[in-house]
């Protein structure tokens, strides 16, 4: 929704109420919600410092690509976990900041330490028009990589917050459907979404080999 159109709060539990209907549909195992879908960049880069890591001077600080995940965002979208934990129900905006990390961040900031426990910051301005915090965040786990450069890239440096401490304001994201005859879901799975917010267009329906297709072309 566009800025005054809905709360954080009732965007949240819209997306909510959207999951659950989703998740309802034959099929269905898991329905997640995330920044950005598997195999396509998010578009925002964010300059990261790690807790105890000494920056050399005149060096630029690592960058990773910024996402946001619910809780069945990793299991819906088939990216395992690596170390520590998924995102649970209780990570809420009140509660402890915590970020997980893909393989490819976790072993750039941490290439010979466990970074479960350890702490991240990002810092500066993003798009010119979100001022950041820069507030410590504990790493809880790590997950692994995609490929959303391009299958003929290295998978980027990746940042995973949890929906409900989004700082980045609420852009459109993506529900991630894992269900069996997942093409043939398309049409109800896109009533169910207009049926809640009419006001608002669908971008699209597609499935992940669709989109991998696309990439390769």
């Amino acid at each position: 929704p566009l800025e005054g159109e809905r709360t954080p709060t009732e965007t949240l539990a819209l997306q909510e109420e959207m999951r659950r209907r989703l998740a309802a549909m034959p099929g269905v195992s898991d329905v997640g919600v995330g920044w950005n879908v598997p195999l396509r960049a998010s578009g925002v880069l964010l300059e990261l410092k790690a807790e105890g890591r000494a920056e050399e001077p005149g060096q630029p600080r690592p960058m990773a690509e910024y996402r946001t995940a619910t809780p069945e965002y990793f299991r819906a979208a088939g990216i395992p976990l690596v170390a520590g934990r998924q995102f649970e129900a209780t990570d809420r905006s009140d509660g402890q900041k915590v970020v997980i990390l893909n393989r490819a961040l976790a072993t750039r900031l941490f290439p010979d330490q466990d970074p479960i426990g350890r702490r991240v910051a990002w810092t500066g301005d993003v798009l010119r028009f979100i001022p950041l915090s820069g507030d410590w965040r504990t790493v809880v786990g790590v997950v692994g990589d995609t490929r959303d450069a391009g299958p003929d890239a290295p998978p980027p440096p990746a940042v995973y917050q949890p929906m409900e401490q989004n700082d980045m304001a609420f852009f459109p994201g993506g529900f991630i459907i894992r269900a069996r005859a997942a093409a043939s879901l398309r049409p109800q799975a896109a009533r169910i979404v207009r049926e809640l917010v009419p006001d608002q267009p669908v971008e699209r329906v597609a499935t992940l080999a669709e989109i991998r297709e696309e990439t390769v072309a």
